[in-house]
C-alpha cells in the first residue's frame, strides 16, 4: 500500500481547499477530516492526490483500487413525507454497522446475549511466504461457523486440506464450541467434509451458483 508523503497532502490542502486545511492531522488525518470539514471538498483532494499516488486514504478508498476510484453515491429509490430509500453499490460499513447491531438486540431480547468471534486459519509457504490454504468464520456461542475454506490448486491433494480442517477442530474445542457448520456446492468439497464426518442438515437448489445445490454441513465435536 503506497502513501503519498505527508508534507504532499499537507500543502496541497493549504494552498487548494483552505476550508480543509485547519484540520489536518498525521497518519489517519482524513479520517478525522471528513467528520469534521465538508465532505465534497475532501472528495475532490482525494481526487486529486489519488491521481499521481493511488492508494488508501479515507473509508471508502482501497489500495488495490484503480486510481480514478471514487465513492459510489447513494441513489434515490423512493420519496416521501416521512422517509428516503437509498441504494448504494457498495457495502456500506455505517449502515451495515447499524443494521447488525439493531438485529442483535432484537436477538438477544428473544434468545439472551451473544457475541460474534471471528477467526482466520491459514497455511504459508516458508520460503515463499504464499497463502496455500485457510478458513476465516466466526465462534457465536457453541458454534464454530465456517466461510470460507479454500486451498491453493497446487497444493491440493497433499493433506493440507485435512491438516488444516484438524487444527481447525482443535481450536474449535478450545473455544468451547459443540460443532462446527460449513456450507458447500455439489460441485465443491462434499465429500471431503464427509469423509472428516460432517453430515448435511440442510440442502438448496436456489442459490447464488445457479444450477447447483448447495448444502449446510455439520460436525459434532
Amino acid at each position: 500500500m503506497r502513501s503519498p508523503p505527508q508534507e504532499t497532502i499537507q500543502k496541497l490542502i493549504n494552498e487548494r481547499y483552505s476550508e480543509a486545511g485547519a484540520v489536518f492531522w498525521s497518519g489517519s488525518c482524513f479520517n478525522q477530516a471528513f467528520q469534521f470539514t465538508d465532505p465534497r471538498g475532501l472528495q475532490k483532494i482525494t481526487e486529486k492526490i489519488l491521481k499521481p499516488y493511488g492508494g488508501f486514504l479515507w473509508e471508502g478508498y482501497y489500495s488495490d483500487a484503480p486510481q480514478d476510484a471514487k465513492i459510489p453515491e447513494s441513489i434515490t429509490l423512493a420519496k416521501n413525507n416521512d422517509y428516503e430509500i437509498y441504494f448504494e453499490e457498495r457495502t456500506n460499513p455505517e449502515i451495515t454497522a447499524i443494521l447488525s447491531a439493531g438485529l442483535k438486540s432484537y436477538n438477544e431480547e428473544m434468545i439472551g446475549a451473544y457475541n460474534h468471534a471471528p477467526f482466520t486459519l491459514y497455511i504459508k509457504s516458508i520460503d515463499k511466504g504464499i497463502v496455500l490454504a485457510g478458513c476465516y468464520g466466526d465462534i457465536t456461542r457453541d458454534n464454530c461457523y465456517v466461510d470460507c475454506i479454500w486451498v491453493h490448486p497446487n497444493s491440493r491433494k497433499k493433506g493440507l486440506g485435512h491438516n488444516l480442517m484438524e487444527k481447525l477442530e482443535v481450536f474449535a474445542r478450545q473455544k468451547n464450541c459443540q460443532v462446527i457448520t460449513i456450507e458447500t456446492a455439489e460441485f465443491q468439497a462434499k465429500s471431503f467434509y464427509e469423509q472428516l464426518g460432517y453430515v448435511v442438515i440442510s440442502m438448496t437448489g436456489h442459490n447464488c451458483f445457479l444450477g447447483s445445490n448447495v448444502y449446510l454441513m455439520r460436525k459434532s465435536l
